[in-house]
């Protein structure tokens, strides 16, 4: 069973420029959007109406009156979806050439669609907007995200015709459904959490369900030279996790029992993560303890749900479990176990950055042991 992103798309928030006989319109149910995680990005689809011959998604509209532009958002990359489409602009096409100017653009309906006929649009994490001679910037792509829909008469978002545009604000949640798919992993995770792992002197363990985790935990708390074990778990608690954590609550405290016998001495601690504007970033659900009873009441003890857009506080995570207290003496291993199955924000949302937790992990000798689990994509 694999972890799904559902996404409640889109609250329109209006049509502010008259379209002159054309129905250039588009309501809520003309929209659909499915974040794929091994893409990090977002796949946008518009239905096909009979007078829209183009899309082009741009900022929202700031001036009704026109007097300032509001720019065209655009990818960095190539890619195979949009990367080969027209754009005219003042009625010449545009030249995209080593210039990063992918527009998000669609004048090829693709007919197999969650919606049937629809335009197919690329949405990576981060988009850009401006040029470097005028208002410039980035924007990350999350839940709340503001968007504008242009629907265009002609085709190549051509001014030339009559054109509308549909502001609307990105909603997403999260939801395990019950469908069987071939395990599919976050790229952005892995790449994350492999360099969390290489950075520790590890690779990346994949996981292709909980089942399977349990043997890679019982490998990672084997004792090796030391005798006396700090482990911290650091647990990815949004509602992709779900399914996973429920097992987790099934087998871990049993294999746990089974395992750290071997040490003379052991502390274990639990840190959840969710994300900003959750009902928690992170929480302590147990310091460090060496009754694997409480460890396991404080593995049941929260709700899983929440984290909405894929990318969590994964480094916020990791940096409340580094802020145990953690044992000083050289004769302790002291390890950190993160599980999860999506990647950190592309930009940090606070304080908390990626160079500053590894920093942190090496100041206090702790070694990361990152378990990434699938998480597939879904609308």
């Amino acid at each position: 069973m694999k972890k799904k992103a559902v996404f409640t798309v889109i609250a329109l928030i209006g049509c502010l420029f008259p379209f002159f006989g054309a129905n250039l319109e588009l309501d809520q149910s003309d929209l659909a959007v499915i974040q794929d995680p091994k893409g990090a990005g977002y796949h946008f689809y518009i239905r096909k109406k009979p007078d829209i011959a183009s899309i082009l998604i741009t900022e929202t509209t700031k001036d009704p009156q026109k007097r300032l532009d509001n720019f065209a958002y655009r990818d960095s990359q190539y890619n195979s979806i949009n990367g080969d489409e027209k754009r005219i602009l003042n009625g010449k096409e545009l030249d995209t050439r080593g210039k990063q100017l992918y527009s998000l653009i669609d004048s090829s309906p693709e007919q197999n669609t969650p919606l049937g006929e629809a335009f197919h649009i690329w949405v990576p994490y981060l988009i850009y907007y401006g040029y470097e001679w005028d208002r410039h910037g980035e924007v990350q792509v999350l839940d709340g995200t503001f968007f504008n829909i242009r629907a265009f008469e002609k085709p190549y978002a051509d001014y030339t015709g009559s054109f509308s545009d549909n502001p609307f604000v990105l909603r997403v949640t999260q939801k395990s459904i019950k469908e069987v798919h071939e395990a599919a992993f976050s790229e952005s995770a892995a790449a994350s959490f492999s360099e969390l792992a290489r950075l520790s002197g590890n690779k990346l363990i994949y996981s292709k369900n909980v089942d399977s985790i349990i043997p890679s935990i019982e490998v990672i708390l084997t004792p090796k030279k030391r005798k006396n074990l700090d482990v911290v778990f650091v647990i990815d608690a949004t509602e992709s996790m779900k399914d996973d954590i429920q097992k987790l609550r099934e087998l871990l405290a049993a294999s746990l029992k089974k395992t750290l016998s071997q040490y003379q001495s052991y502390r274990i601690g639990l840190v959840l993560y969710k994300d900003y504007y959750d009902d928690f970033l992170t929480k302590t659900a147990t310091d460090f303890t060496s009754d694997i009873d409480r460890f396991s009441a404080a593995l049941k003890s929260f709700s899983v749900f929440g984290g909405r857009d894929i990318p969590e506080a994964v480094y916020e995570g990791i940096d409340a479990g580094l802020d145990l207290e953690w044992r000083t003496g050289a004769d302790i291993e002291r390890k950190l176990i993160l599980i999860g199955d999506a990647p950190p924000h592309s930009r940090p949302q606070g304080s908390v950055t990626k160079d500053a937790v590894i920093h942190a992990a090496k100041e206090k000798n702790v070694t990361v042991f990152p378990i990434i689990l699938p998480h597939n994509k879904t609308y």
